[in-house]
């Protein structure tokens, strides 16, 4: 994308704060993971630095389900702007006998960064990332995971490029 995409105007405010003002609504706390803590100061919530820098997102999600100290936690990646709350009382309503539970979509792929990660996935996590990896679809391919069929009629909207972002922007505006 060439920018940071968590700074991107969506009505006049960050994405990262747009996305997390719909989380509220349905979450009694919310926390971000950043490589970078100090470049999101605007943001009114805890906000956790990867314990190491520069790992990727399994680092990320390893760091904040630790800082976390739930039993489940949400993982909502800073790009997947519209958040459908019924899917995520889904995603919750099915954790309990799992160490995550993702989307998959109808082509097949998981959506590993807009999970539900329990705590038990933890161990998991640290043991891929002392062997280098840092994927997050790593996690979901070592641990007790439940695979949920997005419904046809909810799409993650992944914003990847500018043109991704120009056409989110252009719907939000009709």
């Amino acid at each position: 994308m060439g920018s940071d995409k968590a700074l991107l105007p969506v009505n006049g405010i960050p994405l990262l704060q747009h996305i997390l003002e719909q989380l509220r609504l349905v979450l009694p706390r919310v926390i971000v993971s950043a490589n970078d803590p100090d470049r999101y100061p605007f943001l009114d919530c805890q906000i956790v630095p990867d314990r190491v820098p520069d790992r990727g997102p399994l680092m990320g999600i390893a760091s904040a389900i630790t800082a976390s100290g739930c039993r489940h936690n949400l993982v909502v990646a800073c790009d997947i702007p519209v958040i459908d709350h019924p899917f995520i009382a889904t995603m919750l309503s099915e954790s309990d006998d799992y160490d995550c539970v993702v989307p998959r979509t109808a082509d097949g792929y998981l959506e590993p960064l807009f999970a539900v990660y329990r705590d038990t996935a933890l161990p998991i996590a640290n043991g891929l990332l002392a062997r280098g990896v840092r994927r997050a679809s790593a996690l979901c391919d070592h641990c007790r995971a439940r695979q949920v069929p997005l419904p046809p009629s909810l799409q993650l909207h992944n914003l990847n490029t500018s043109t991704d972002y120009d056409a989110f922007v252009a719907e939000l505006s009709r």
